[in-house]
């Protein structure tokens, strides 16, 4: 299945497999392109984005127009939410950059 939404500044493509799971999410803003390929790690709790690879350019540029970038996402149980704990990117030809989120708190709605 495929989603599409297109407003005046900027377009969304998502793209899902037969058992709903998202396997590609594209934004276009003006002449620049991100679109993300997940790959996900099976928990009890269902499946958990665990990386991803980010393609970052000019709409239909060249491969060697295009930035990639690897991300890595460890988590933490907080409130019996999991949500990030580390993220871990490769910018290639830029660096490596790793964040460690802590301090973190679960703010629970009201019924």
């Amino acid at each position: 299945m495929t989603l599409h939404v297109k407003q005046p500044d900027a377009e969304v493509t998502e793209v899902f497999s037969n058992e709903l799971i998202l396997k590609e999410f594209k934004v276009v803003t003006g002449e620049k392109t991100i679109d993300l390929v997940p790959s996900y790690d099976s928990t009890d709790n269902g499946l958990l984005v665990s990386r991803f690879v980010a393609r970052i350019g000019p709409e239909n540029a060249s491969a060697t127009e295009v930035q990639l970038m690897h991300v890595e996402i460890d988590y933490q149980t907080i409130g019996d939410f999991p949500i990030p704990s580390r993220l871990n990117m490769e910018v290639l030809g830029t660096g490596v950059f790793n964040f460690k989120l802590d301090g973190c708190r679960v703010n629970p709605t009201a019924e």
